[in-house]
């Protein structure tokens, strides 16, 4: 409990003084969270018996991202080079195998399969991080970013604190027992209530400009199930695996992928609403 006061102690200040920084302090920052994050997501996906390219997939990460800092080229430019890459490397494992091997055709076509579920999870999971991390260093640079980036990361705070308190208090429904037996039904409703309502409070500190206060409502309202979301998913994904804990590289709180389930999604939503509703 010690360390895990600690941690938050030290790193919740200095995750929001790189925010205010910005430029390549915060694109750095992103990067090794995005590193050390989908290193646990093929650590996982490797846990469901899937083997990963895992070197390609941290390479075509910091792609990505690096993309988004310095904007080069579209994000589908990105991702078609890092699908002709794997393509061209699992094409030169299936050939070099093939003369190094006599194994029969049913032998044969089991290892293209698995090469291939390897191809796609490595690939799931590069979307899966690098997609969202490369929106925050895109939200970041936005003429008022800073405020948006604070917003998800101190909205998302509020609803998981809530969830979580008031689920503890008053909690007696089993939201979804078989991913997440300690999460309830009540939880997930103060979550959605009480961190509505700190999202509302902290648009008006931060004078965001929305169309409307109806707009705003439901904006704050989709943001705190995002970020409920995000974390079944991720929960769905560790009980499929076994795990209580994506790591253990942050003591106290698990690995990097259980602060940064929530968040996920909560990007997403943040990103293209400002794109296509909000403004």
């Amino acid at each position: 409990m010690v360390g895990r006061v600690l941690v938050s102690v030290i790193a919740i200040p200095l995750l929001l003084g790189i925010t205010i920084l910005g430029e390549y302090w915060f694109a750095i920052c992103v990067a090794g969270i995005g590193v050390l994050a989908l290193y646990e997501v093929y650590r996982i996906i490797d846990l469901w018996g899937i083997n990963t390219y895992r070197l390609l997939g941290l390479l075509a990460l910091l792609g990505v991202l690096g993309n988004a800092y310095w904007n080069f080229s579209t994000y589908i430019t990105i991702m078609v080079v890092f699908a002709f890459t794997i393509t061209v490397w699992h094409s030169i494992l299936t050939v070099s195998r093939g003369f190094r091997t006599n194994t029969s055709d049913v032998v044969s076509t089991d290892a293209g399969h698995k090469r291939i579920s390897s191809l796609l999870f490595t690939t799931l999971g590069l979307v899966y991080i690098a997609w969202p991390l490369s929106l925050a260093i895109s939200i970041r640079e936005w003429h008022d970013g800073v405020y948006w980036i604070l917003l998800v990361m101190l909205g998302t705070f509020a609803t998981d604190t809530a969830s979580f308190l008031v689920g503890k208090t008053f909690g007696r429904h089993k939201l979804a027992p078989s991913i997440s037996p300690n999460k309830t039904v009540e939880g997930a409703v103060g979550g959605v209530i009480l961190g509505a309502i700190a999202i509302l409070t902290l648009i008006d500190v931060f004078s965001l400009d929305f169309i409307s206060f109806q707009v705003e409502i439901i904006f704050a309202i989709l943001f705190t199930i995002s970020a409920q979301i995000g974390d079944l998913l991720e929960s769905t994904m560790k009980r499929r695996a076994l795990i209580k804990d994506a790591g253990s590289i942050i003591p106290g709180h698990g690995g990097v992928l259980d602060r940064l389930d929530s968040v996920i999604l909560v990007l997403l939503f943040v990103y293209y609403s400002r794109l296509w509703v909000i403004n």
